[in-house]
């Protein structure tokens, strides 16, 4: 039996890019003197919980802008000027540094950084599991985050969480992937 193949659309899109940038990363000072401070983050924690001494927020921004040209369409700089509205940065300095970035990472380090069907499989993981838990397990979840990083993050965290629960489109689409029995390392991404 072949296995089953998903493809994201545009209505995964607008989660799966808040889904990618709720948090930044935090500079964290050592407990030991003469220690080079370090980042710390979820998304860090998720990928071998080593302190880095660079922030991931560049290749995180990258696939978001990667994500919103080969599904939505979008041009680059309408792309980078929604990731910087997202990011909280408003001025055309931003956007633009945002932009100069994403040719960077894509310039210097394409490949080293994960596919965006990686990152879509993560999100479609990660969906299934806030539209399926409990509101004890889901408060639990987010009472230890909040924990590790802190009640402004969990916040973030939380209203996307909601906000996703109670979208009926987010149901649906979760739906077709239980149907297609969770394709693990099936998701096509179409080039732009």
């Amino acid at each position: 039996m072949e296995p089953a193949v998903i493809q994201p659309a545009k209505e995964d899109l607008y989660y799966f890019v808040r889904y990618l940038l709720w948090e930044e990363c935090a500079r964290v000072r050592p407990t030991k003197r003469r220690r080079t401070a370090y980042f710390e983050s979820f998304w860090i924690r998720r990928q071998g919980g080593l302190p880095i001494r660079d922030s991931d927020l560049r290749e995180r921004s990258y696939t978001c802008i990667e994500a919103m040209i080969r599904i939505a369409r979008n041009s680059k700089n309408k792309a980078a000027a929604e990731v910087a509205e997202l990011l909280g940065r408003k001025k055309s300095s931003d956007v633009e540094a945002i932009r100069v970035a994403y040719y960077e990472v894509r310039r210097t380090h394409r490949g080293r950084i994960l596919p965006l069907s990686m990152w879509f499989m993560g999100f479609f993981s990660w969906r299934d599991w806030v539209l399926s838990s409990d509101i004890f397990t889901i408060t639990f979840a987010l009472q230890k985050y909040q924990e590790r990083f802190g009640q402004l993050r969990a916040r973030r965290l939380a209203f996307l969480m909601s906000e996703m629960r109670r979208d009926p489109v987010q149901a649906a689409r979760n739906a077709v992937w239980h149907e297609a029995g969770r394709p693990g390392s099936e998701c096509f991404v179409p080039e732009p």
